[in-house]
């Protein structure tokens, strides 16, 4: 490799700022490295490769004797042997002017290039041989009728012998020459690469450059071929892409392969912003996720066993033409559709719309469920319970209340009120992807949140958006993966091109029910806000396809490693990045969960997956991996897939959230496993022949303790 100093001097910008006074040596190295000027040196070198290749094809002065040509050709010999020689003079005049200003520019370090070093050996031996053999070539030897000339005399025998050595480095030079207009070329479509970068601002193609040079410096073959591997991973565009590892090779089965394919967690092998959230009231960012809304420490205790569930919160208390029908029709029965700005609007608390709301959030059933909502092993079905089917409508907002974020952001309650009810009720009745998967990714969002090592990087404005988008993230949701819509040709595929479909469609759906005025959760927002909002929202949800799996994880990894989540002022892309990584790591959970809660909820996984199977008979396409009802291995698809996908994510995951949350791995490396080692049995046998049987017994059947 080269030395650092080797890569500091390749670093050296190619635009000097106007008004900065930059040292000789440095305006040196930007003007031999301007394009124009290695367009010039290639049309002199190959200039001076024909003059060479002419002088070849004349005979030398010395070898002519009187009467061994005509007149006429030895006067030509004459002329061209003055000629060459001031044209030789001319060009090594130049390259050394050329090797000079090189060599003061980079020093040193330009001659550590052999090829370089011989050159200048070589220009600098026939520079000196040109004045050795000057006079016997342009004075002594010319008029060949001189005795002098006839071939007799030490003297002359000497100088005849030097131009034969002469003549021998000339052969030497052609290949440098050949070298020079390589190494030009190269370098001309380098400067032709930069010149681009700094129209379009890539700076990847700086990179590759800095590489290429690296690489030409390198002494060792090891190193040249790393940077080789380096480079070509950054061009072909897979710098993110993850090969499973030979650790994982016994549970990538032919059938896995083809799931991960299909889903797209593998491939085919082939301006710094602060938060947004900080517009804020100072004091109320960083680490508010550690505290309860009365500043008091956070309480972590275990979630209750199961209670049967209390009557109606709406029977005796909501009024006429409120929400109560909204999960059978998907309608909303509430006054004040007209679309309006996102700033329109006033923070108000529950009107007597939604008062069954305050009422259901103060009772002691659903106070004493969410008394553990802040643990890991909370238990989302005991909250769907509690609250008779408002699991989502709870838990956003009970952690609105919890991280205290009415103090510092204008959150319009009722309109949050009418919009969870919608979006619970736009949650269609699927084994998996329903609205109880909804509350449940909110509540692993806010517990990610909470962890001191995430909650330091974010805003109020950043915590209300990933509670906010983690309840809406699967909203509409078909019970079908992208995989179909695509191969169906669905309408939703259709309208997003086959990119992200239900990622795009879940975003673009429920935001439009946003910009109904008595729905819009940011009325009173500042159009800032606003803006960050969604981009942050839009972010994280878009990274819950599975196609980003590895790639967020390989890029978080990265980003890790480098320390930037360590600086109290991260990029605003890194925090980014962290909250998709929070998200996404609540969205693919079930499995680290504790066995009672990973085996509901593979069962529900499993029965939408065989109902897709199923729906791909009846439309005569090809039934995918792991959704053949009577031919799937239950235990050998969760198995495989928390083994490739989950454990190496959550390894890496819980090792930055810090010793507390290795609990999490530890319950990933459990529920393995109990799948490996009990099989399908470990669900029971009635929840087993129920999923092989179908339909509503599936869901019916309890799962194996």
């Amino acid at each position: 490799m080269a030395p650092p100093s080797m890569l500091k001097r390749m670093q050296t910008a190619t635009v000097l700022t106007a008004g900065v006074k930059v040292p000789f040596r440095k305006r040196l190295r930007v003007f031999t490295e301007d394009r124009r000027v290695e367009g010039i040196i290639i049309v002199i070198v190959l200039l001076y490769f024909l003059v060479i290749c002419l002088d070849f094809a004349v005979p030398e002065v010395y070898l002519g004797t009187q009467g061994s040509f005509t007149d006429n050709y030895q006067n030509f010999i004459i002329t061209w042997t003055r000629t060459f020689w001031v044209v030789d003079l001319v060009f090594l005049s130049i390259f050394i002017v050329e090797i000079c200003l090189r060599l003061y520019a980079w020093g040193l370090t330009y001659l550590k290039d052999i090829l370089n070093f011989v050159d200048m050996l070589i220009v600098g031996i026939s520079f000196v041989m040109l004045f050795v053999t000057m006079d016997f070539t342009m004075f002594t030897c010319l008029d060949f009728a001189r005795p002098e000339c006839s071939g007799e005399g030490t003297g002359i025998e000497s100088t005849r012998g030097i131009l034969r050595v002469f003549r021998i480095v000339r052969i030497f030079r052609i290949v440098i020459i050949l070298n020079k207009i390589k190494r030009s070329r190269e370098n001309a479509e380098i400067l032709r690469k930069k010149a681009k970068y700094r129209r379009q601002g890539s700076p990847v193609e700086r990179v590759v450059e800095i590489l290429q040079r690296l690489r030409r410096k390198a002494e060792k073959a090891s190193d040249r071929d790393n940077i080789a591997f380096i480079v070509d991973a950054i061009v072909s565009d897979q710098l993110y892409t993850v090969n499973v590892s030979a650790a994982d090779a016994s549970e990538m089965t032919t059938e896995m392969n083809a799931f991960l394919l299909e889903g797209g967690a593998l491939q085919k092998q082939k301006t710094r912003t602060r938060a947004i959230g900080g517009i804020a009231p100072k004091g109320l960012g960083k680490g508010i996720a550690n505290k309860s809304p009365k500043g008091r420490p956070r309480v972590v205790i275990n979630a209750p066993d199961d209670k049967p569930a209390p009557a109606s919160y709406k029977d005796d208390v909501q009024p006429a033409g409120s929400p109560a029908s909204m999960r059978s029709n998907g309608k909303d029965e509430s006054p004040g559709n007209a679309r309006v700005g996102m700033r329109s609007g006033k923070p108000e608390r529950y009107t007597e719309e939604t008062a069954w709301v305050e009422k259901m959030m103060k009772s002691s059933e659903v106070g004493k469920v969410l008394q553990g909502a802040d643990s890991w092993d909370f238990s989302i079905f005991d909250i769907e319970r509690a609250s008779n089917q408002h699991p989502i409508l709870v838990m956003v907002l009970h952690f609105v209340q919890h991280f205290d974020l009415e103090s510092s952001l204008p959150i319009p309650y009722s309109n949050l009120v009418r919009l969870l009810l919608r979006i619970e009720a736009g949650y269609k009745q699927v084994p998996f992807h329903n609205h109880v998967h909804g509350a449940d990714v909110t509540q692993g969002t806010a517990y990610f949140l909470m962890q001191e090592v995430v909650s330091r990087h974010v805003s109020p404005l950043d915590i209300y958006c990933m509670i906010l988008g983690a309840a809406l993230h699967d909203f509409e949701h078909p019970g079908y993966n992208n995989a179909f819509l695509v191969a169906s040709r669905d309408e939703k595929a259709i309208l997003y091109n086959d990119v992200s479909v239900l990622e795009n469609f879940h975003i673009s759906s429920s935001w439009r029910m946003m910009l109904e005025d008595s729905l819009n959760p940011f009325a009173g927002f500042s159009d800032e806000q606003y803006v960050e909002a969604r981009q942050t929202m839009v972010y994280a949800i878009l990274g819950t396809d599975m196609k980003f799996h590895f790639d967020h994880l390989t890029k978080f990894k990265t980003r890790v490693s480098s320390g930037v989540y360590q600086n109290d002022d991260p990029d605003r892309k890194d925090v980014r990045l962290l909250l998709a990584m929070c998200m996404h790591s609540a969205d693919v959970s079930n499995p680290a969960k504790r066995w009672e809660l990973t085996s509901e909820w593979a069962a529900r996984v499993m029965e939408e997956f065989f109902r897709q199977g199923e729906r791909e008979e009846e439309l005569n396409l090809p039934v995918s991996p792991f959704m053949d009802r009577q031919k799937t291995d239950i235990a050998q698809c969760q198995a495989g897939f928390i083994s490739i996908l989950i454990k190496p994510f959550f390894d890496e995951w819980t090792q930055f959230l810090g010793e507390s949350n290795r609990h999490i791995f530890v319950n990933v490396e459990s529920n393995i496993k109990t799948w490996t080692e009990q099989g399908e049995a470990a669900l029971g046998a009635a929840r087993v022949a129920a999923l092989k049987q179908g339909g509503k017994a599936a869901k019916a059947a309890p799962a194996a303790s």
